[in-house]
């Protein structure tokens, strides 16, 4: 069975030990999921969820796995066609530009969003995918590649949560006033976070 495999720069896995091209392994002991065996995904971009970090440096793999094979699914994560074997060949090294044009060139929304919270892209990368996908993909861009967005964001946010924290525990009138916004929301389809915070200003 085919897949792809992601390891460390220079072929090394999280333990150290260091894979070689067209070589092939056969596990010792019982095979288990994320505990024993050799493990690969269907698809590249899910390879990416057992990288340290976004920034880390990597090396992807072709594989084929064979002998013994057992599936995992994380439904939580919508992580699928996961997969461990007793056996595995390292067939080849698979350039960064040519897994991540697959990805785009898939034409499938949920694996390039996927590519874009897992992996730092290059500009030219985020290029790619804006002149395919338009502006579907801008917040994730935004969210995940950018820096300052993703901080400013933040920021905002954790204002909010302060500001609540403030009138919940300094005002006694908070609770009446959360019940009169919840009225006014429901009678009016146009109310907004603007004016919600317009209200708890007051």
């Amino acid at each position: 069975m085919r897949g792809y495999k992601v390891l460390d720069r220079g072929l090394y896995n999280q333990y150290g030990f260091q894979y070689k091209i067209g070589e092939t392994y056969h596990l010792k002991g019982e095979l288990k999921w994320r505990k024993n065996g050799f493990h690969f995904c269907e698809r590249p971009e899910d390879t990416l969820k057992f990288i340290e970090s976004p920034e880390a440096e990597i090396d992807m793999v072709e594989v084929e796995g064979s002998g013994e094979i057992v599936e995992y699914e994380d439904e939580y994560y919508d992580f699928y066609d996961m997969y461990a074997s007793s056996i595995m060949t390292i067939i080849r090294l698979v350039p960064r530009e040519e897994y991540i044009k697959s990805i785009i060139d898939s034409g499938n929304y949920f694996r390039v969003k996927r590519l874009i919270e897992l992996l730092k892209l290059e500009k030219s990368e985020i290029d790619l995918i804006r002149e395919k996908y338009k502006s579907q993909l801008d917040f994730t861009i935004n969210y995940y590649q950018n820096e300052e967005y993703y901080l400013s964001r933040r920021k905002k946010w954790l204002s909010y949560l302060n500001h609540f924290y403030y009138i919940f525990l300094y005002r006694p009138i908070a609770l009446p006033s959360i019940v009169t916004l919840f009225k006014i929301i429901g009678s009016n389809a146009s109310f907004s976070g603007c004016n919600l915070i317009w209200f708890f200003s007051l």
